[in-house]
Formats: structure tokens, C-alpha cells, sequence
């Protein structure tokens, strides 16, 4: 299989009811990243009690890089909420990227719904500690539109990193016109200013 990025992949998973309330899965995965192929082992708890899913998951990587995230998920009205928490020693794949300052911890939080029945919303806030102990933030929020067989969305993302704040945006629409796909993207950066 290959990736959104053409890089190789490969994954077998196996999932086992323990009993109405709790699973286990185990997950082997290879993995092509820059700097080599990577392979990947885990196991996982799921535990499902009155509207909430928790996990418990633990990865291991080849080169002795190891993963433990634990993980709550539950609606609240129209809104899906998930907040999770990874801790990492040596860990590096494609949503840990290798480099000098190795994520350490990772908290992250989600809230997607619908507003007013029709304009889905999704709102994300990340915050990792590095191996140096600097931290960096992340917020994001996107709202989509379809009206009139035009799709439409807007994203805005705010960061701290290494002292320094970023802020951007992306506006995106698509339609499809006589079978053909016609699309426009615009990026723009609000903070900091030129």
C-alpha cells in the first residue's frame, strides 16, 4: 500500500472481544520514512461504559523508539469530544518527526460537530513537550459549507513555537462543473505580519 506521500506501507491488525465492555487489538506495521523503512508494534485496550470509549495503547519501533498514549472519547450533545495523551522515548514516525528536540509528551484535544445542522466544525488544540523541555502549541478550527453543489471551508491554525507566535489560515472551495473538478485554494498568513 502506499501513502499520501507515495511512501510504502504495510499493516496487519488483529482485534479480540474480551467482553461486551472491553477489546484488544494488536497492530504490526512497516512504515517508509526519509530516513528508512520503520517497523512498528502494538497493543491496545478499549474499554466502552456508557457513551465513552477509553484506550490504553502501547507501541514499540524498531531502534527501541517506544510509544504510551492513553485516550478518552464521548459525545456531548451534537458535538464528539477526544482528548488524548501520548508519552514518547526515541519515537519517530510520520505524526512524530524526527529531529534534534524529540516530542516527549503530547496532549491533544478535539471537538468536531455540526453547527446548526449543516456546517461541520472541527476544532483541534495540541500542545507537545520536547526532549529539551520547550513546549509548542497548536490550535486549530475548521469550518465546511456545501451549498448550491459548492463545497466550501475555511481553516485557521495558531502556533507557538520556539518563543515565536504563527498564525495562518487556508479558504478552500471545490465544485464539479459538466464532470470536470474545478478547485481553488488560497493560503495566508496573518501573524507575523510582513
Amino acid at each position: 500500500q502506499r501513502g499520501r506521500d507515495g511512501g510504502s506501507r504495510r499493516q496487519a491488525q488483529f482485534d479480540l472481544g474480551l467482553s461486551r465492555q472491553l477489546s484488544a487489538s494488536a497492530v504490526l506495521a512497516s512504515l517508509a520514512l526519509d530516513d528508512g523503512t520503520r517497523h512498528y508494534a502494538s497493543v491496545g485496550l478499549h474499554g466502552f461504559w456508557q457513551g465513552f470509549i477509553t484506550t490504553a495503547s502501547a507501541v514499540r519501533a524498531s531502534g527501541g523508539g517506544r510509544l504510551d498514549e492513553l485516550g478518552i472519547k464521548t459525545r456531548l450533545g451534537g458535538l464528539a469530544l477526544s482528548a488524548s495523551r501520548a508519552w514518547t522515548r526515541d519515537f519517530v514516525s510520520q505524526l512524530y518527526l524526527p529531529g534534534p528536540d524529540l516530542v516527549r509528551r503530547r496532549d491533544d484535544i478535539r471537538v468536531d460537530g455540526v453547527l446548526g445542522g449543516a456546517l461541520p466544525l472541527a476544532l483541534g488544540l495540541r500542545r507537545d513537550q520536547l526532549a529539551s523541555g520547550r513546549e509548542q502549541l497548536e490550535l486549530g478550527a475548521r469550518l465546511s459549507a456545501y451549498r448550491y453543489g459548492t463545497a466550501l471551508s475555511h481553516g485557521l491554525r495558531w502556533q507557538s513555537r520556539d518563543g515565536r507566535k504563527l498564525a495562518d489560515a487556508v479558504m478552500q472551495a471545490s465544485r464539479r462543473m459538466a464532470g470536470i473538478g474545478l478547485s481553488a485554494q488560497l493560503h495566508y498568513t496573518i501573524e507575523p505580519r510582513a
